[in-house]
């Protein structure tokens, strides 16, 4: 309808045509400022990631391990981010998460390390591990993911930032498919 027509709707009503356009304009007004902020917000999220993915760069460096990322994955204001390596042994692993754990973006993260390895050594000895972080029960999603497909000498990290909505178990799926797709990117597994 056009707002014509909708002024002599409210006219017919006998609402007075001031508080209907003051109505109107409100309204105008909130939805220009609800796109406004949907647009910084957009442009604080590219410079985040900007900014992340040249500090990991720096972190893999330092490390001496190639530390490699993944894609996030946004919902509901919360994001999640996976970070791989390939590793020889335990101390390997937690020098890559201690690594990451440094990052200013992901330390303050509310969950800045939920972690798996799996790490075969010189004798065939399997060792394997993980860490919720918080996340009860995350861990667990990770190190599934690394059993069942087999990888070893391998750690993999899931970082989530909480966007203040709760995501119920959408929050385990999306921990197991970023750290999937990580893995599927750099071609520690087939999709």
């Amino acid at each position: 309808r056009t707002l014509v027509a909708l002024v002599e709707e409210e006219i017919e009503l006998g609402m007075p045509m001031l508080v209907l356009i003051i109505t109107m304009m409100q309204d105008q007004v909130l939805l220009v400022q609800q796109e406004m902020e949907a647009e910084a917000s957009a442009k604080v999220t590219a410079m985040e990631e900007a900014e992340l993915q040249r500090e990991m760069v720096e972190a893999a460096y330092s490390s001496g391990i190639e530390i490699l990322q993944g894609s996030p994955i946004s919902d509901r204001k919360s994001k999640f981010l996976a970070h791989i390596a390939r590793v020889s042994d335990v101390q390997e692993a937690m020098d890559v998460v201690r690594e990451l754990r440094s990052n200013k973006s992901i330390a303050m993260a509310c969950h800045p390390s939920i972690w798996a390895y799996r790490i075969r050594d010189k004798n065939q000895k399997m060792h394997q591990d993980a860490d919720d972080d918080g996340e009860t029960g995350a861990s667990k999603k990770l190190l599934f993911l690394l059993d069942q497909t087999e990888l070893e000498n391998v750690v993999v990290v899931v970082t989530r930032w909480f966007g203040g909505i709760l995501l119920g178990p959408d929050r385990f799926k999306h921990i197991f498919n970023c750290a999937k797709e990580a893995l599927v990117t750099h071609k520690y597994l087939e999709k």
